[in-house]
């Protein structure tokens, strides 16, 4: 398994649980826990439910409604989540689970999947969408979708297209990628071919075991190194020179100044929160792309990374500062005015 097998399981815990109620420290009953997170393999951690429930989320058109693309950051040269500054020095960032600011590496697989779904957005109008079912749903029936100015209808189902093309892809790369690493190839095609032998959901409802959630998944806190090169260059540009500039950093320093203070400054290690031209990840450390430069992660024992003792309280989800959006326009409303009644926007 390479460096970013463990944030790549990471992403994928945080798609698909997230309890809002513990405390550390405190005692929780696992059946009171309630999950935040829908507990399926459909990215709500990126899409938040749509442009009519975090509108915030979404690139704003001329007409004032927002969506179908959603909104990116820049940190420098290169893409960061989309961050509003507080006047002190300290950023919010707008972004639908927080835990995917923690740190660089999850920074980056966040930006991945905006930058993929909007790349998907630009190129609809080419793709013969036959294949999918909102496409079909939606009555594009011709295999074709294209959007005329100011049509919130064709806007919203270019949306609903778009996000079920990037959660196939998503799928298919957790279960024949991820899952393949962690347990092998002969036990995932023989759980797709007959079915669970020691755990069955009750129909039609994906509920996450605490014994996966709380117990089995911690297996990637053995697997994080305490330290990483996020890219080759800190920011000065784009090489493919491994010893050009490179932005080695721990993952979380004790020793940097204002450990558990939110961040206000390009700090030296690799915490999340603050976005400055260095602060993005090189990708050839991370996964194999044929070029020598790859690093493995920890191989699975028993024991939780070091790093993950002394964790910033930045690292820790919190709730963010409340500010007002702007109202969605009758345009995009009116687009599916039931789909928006029953949030699945």
């Amino acid at each position: 398994m390479t460096a970013g097998s463990s944030f790549v399981g990471q992403f994928i815990d945080h798609d698909v649980t997230f309890d809002q109620t513990s405390m550390l420290g405190v005692p929780q009953d696992p059946l009171r826990s309630p999950n935040t997170r829908t507990p399926a393999l459909d990215l709500d951690s990126v899409f938040g439910g749509g442009p009519a429930l975090r509108p915030d989320l979404y690139v704003r058109n001329h007409d004032g409604s927002v969506g179908p693309q959603l909104a990116i950051g820049s940190g420098g040269p290169h893409e960061d989540l989309p961050r509003i500054a507080n006047g002190d020095g300290t950023y919010d960032t707008v972004i639908a689970d927080l835990r995917n600011d923690e740190h660089l590496m999850i920074i980056g697989l966040q930006c991945a999947h905006i930058l993929f779904y909007n790349r998907v957005l630009a190129e609809l109008s080419e793709w013969d969408l036959s294949q999918f079912p909102q496409a079909r749903d939606d009555g594009g029936h011709s295999g074709r979708l294209g959007e005329r100015p100011g049509d919130g209808g064709s806007r919203y189902r270019a949306y609903r297209v778009a996000r079920q093309v990037t959660q196939w892809h998503y799928q298919w790369l957790a279960i024949n990628e991820h899952l393949v690493q962690l347990v092998g190839r002969e036990m995932v095609y023989d759980v797709l071919a007959h079915g669970s032998r020691f755990y069955r959901s009750p129909h039609h409802d994906a509920y996450v075991p605490i014994e996966f959630s709380a117990a089995a998944y911690r297996v990637g806190h053995s697997m994080v190194r305490p330290s990483y090169r996020a890219n080759f260059t800190s920011g000065t540009g784009d090489s493919t020179d491994p010893t050009a500039d490179p932005f080695f950093g721990l993952v979380f320093d004790p020793n940097e100044p204002g450990f558990s203070g939110q961040p206000d400054h390009d700090r030296g290690d690799l915490l999340g929160g603050y976005p400055a031209p260095r602060r993005y990840i090189g990708w050839q450390t991370f996964f194999d792309f044929g070029e020598g430069q790859v690093k493995n992660n920890k191989k699975i024992d028993t024991s939780i990374s070091t790093v993950m003792f002394d964790l910033p309280i930045p690292a820790i989800p919190r709730t963010p500062r409340r500010r007002r959006h702007r109202c969605l326009s009758a345009t995009f409303y009116a687009s599916s005015p039931g789909a928006y009644r029953q949030g699945r926007l």
